[in-house]
């Protein structure tokens, strides 16, 4: 679920609701947040330079560039390929605020609903959003925001209750004023493939790490003490000396490690998540040194696919959002085709 997705890049992975078996074992719980690692990574390969346009219209060019920039445009779209990343897909909503400007801003997946004709991916017949909040006495409001080609329609319903109409407002977009932003065709996040992987490297990094702990808290063993009380113990333990019976001896009650089994096993957990992410392990001792260019783009190579396939998604997504724009400016008096913008 979109939760889920949202939890793992935050940090809340499945290790950390491990129950202890005994109430005596350690219950480490050791997070890798390889998650935000891929997600970061991939955002900062894509669109950590920003998006540029031009156009042989000028002055098309600079009402373009006046709504942009009124909109933190740079961050937006920042922050909508790191949803993209983490849920596959992200939407964004286009209004008209109280002062007559253009305005845009993200939705999440979780909080919408895109419908669309099946004759046509891009044929957008409405957009449900939803959102929820609370009172001060804890009582949900669940706000429902349905837009068609013309109008948006607003429902309210509080602790349960039925949804009601409260308004319907005319709007002038000439279409549904929603741009979806997708990952890719199947709409699968960057690291949703690799989750498995990341629950296993943390589980065996916690469980080596409650190994260790075990041991630094073990139990002496003691054979043939003789005949001593609990007085006897403690005077030993403070004299630093343990007095035995003839073949008596003293050891730890410790389990063994494996450290070359581990390690392989987490390096393994490790390359494989690089190599399942596309995400290029920069801490490789072959990244270190004077590598040529080729070498680099040749690391680099199953990355630059991904990116590729977010970089024309998110093309699509730009030129719908640049025509909406237009629709508006052209209501205003302009004359504009939202194709001319590169």
């Amino acid at each position: 679920t979109y939760r889920t997705l949202e939890n793992y890049y935050i940090g809340k992975h499945k290790i950390l609701y491990k129950q202890k078996n005994n109430a005596n074992d350690p219950n480490n719980h050791i997070v890798n947040n390889m998650c935000k690692y891929i997600t970061d990574s991939m955002v900062g390969y894509f669109i950590g330079n920003p998006i540029k346009y031009n156009s042989q219209n000028d002055e098309f060019m600079q009402k373009i560039q006046n709504v942009l920039e009124y909109n933190d445009e740079e961050d937006e779209n920042t922050e909508i390929a790191k949803k993209s990343s983490i849920h596959g897909d992200c939407f964004e909503i286009l209004y008209i605020d109280e002062d007559a400007n253009i305005r845009f801003c993200k939705v999440p997946a979780n909080e919408g609903i895109l419908i669309r004709d099946s004759s046509s991916e891009d044929n957008y017949l409405g957009f449900i959003r939803i959102i929820r909040s609370f009172t001060k006495k804890k009582i949900e409001i669940l706000k429902l925001e349905f837009s068609t080609s013309e109008s948006t329609w607003y429902f309210e319903s509080r602790a349960g209750g039925a949804l009601q109409l409260v308004d319907i407002v005319e709007h002038y977009w000439n279409d549904v004023p929603v741009v979806e932003f997708i990952n890719n065709e199947e709409r699968i996040g960057d690291f949703e493939g690799v989750i498995s992987i990341v629950d296993a490297y943390n589980t065996v990094q916690s469980n080596t790490a409650n190994l260790f702990q075990y041991n630094d808290e073990a139990l002496m063993k003691i054979t043939k003490l003789g005949d001593v009380t609990t007085e006897d113990i403690e005077e030993m333990r403070i004299a630093g000396a343990v007095i035995l019976d003839d073949g008596g001896d003293v050891a730890w009650m410790t389990k063994e490690i494996n450290d070359t089994a581990l390690e392989n096993y987490k390096n393994r957990l490790v390359s494989d998540m690089h190599l399942f992410s596309s995400v290029p392990n920069m801490t490789d001792s072959s990244f270190s040194g004077n590598l040529s260019g080729v070498a680099i783009s040749y690391k680099m190579w199953s990355m630059d696919q991904v990116v590729a396939i977010k970089e024309r998604k998110f093309k699509k997504a730009l030129q719908r959002r640049i025509e909406l724009i237009t629709n508006i400016l052209n209501l205003f008096g302009g004359n504009y085709d939202y194709r001319d913008i590169n």
